[in-house]
């Protein structure tokens, strides 16, 4: 049996789209999967824990949310563990949203999924430059 060397968080209010998420990455047997159905905001007391516990928390936001943006920026403050923050937006996010999101803290925006088989792999590219960058101390 493989033990998963990677912990993967998905945050989202949509049950639907956490469950769908954590369907595709079941078939990563290197990949610890854990879902909640909530916002990155309402987590946000659980930053320390969220920072410690995952390389990688994928959640849902909304175009412009500040609520997010602060939790996003109390968990960028904490990362000593090198934790992967990676936002799920819609497609139609402006650019000056993506960069806000990038500025807070967040690696990489990604669309909301639309097919299962291409965010795995995505998620699976993600974890490959993480595991590289960490080997490397970038």
């Amino acid at each position: 049996m493989t033990t998963p060397h990677r912990s993967i968080l998905v945050i989202s209010p949509d049950k639907s789209l956490t469950d769908s998420i954590g369907t595709a990455l079941s078939s990563h047997p290197e990949l610890r999967v854990e879902t909640h159905s909530s916002t990155l905001a309402q987590m946000n007391g659980s930053a320390v824990t969220i920072e410690q516990k995952f390389d990688m928390v994928l959640f849902q936001t909304r175009s412009g949310d500040q609520d997010d943006l602060k939790a996003i920026r109390a968990i960028a403050a904490g990362q000593a563990s090198g934790t992967t923050l990676v936002a799920l937006a819609d497609r139609d996010i402006t650019l000056a949203e993506a960069l806000a999101l990038n500025r807070a803290g967040v690696r990489d925006v990604l669309p909301m999924p639309e097919i299962a088989a291409e965010f795995g792999e995505q998620i699976a590219r993600l974890g490959r430059e993480h595991a590289t960058a960490s080997a490397t101390g970038k």
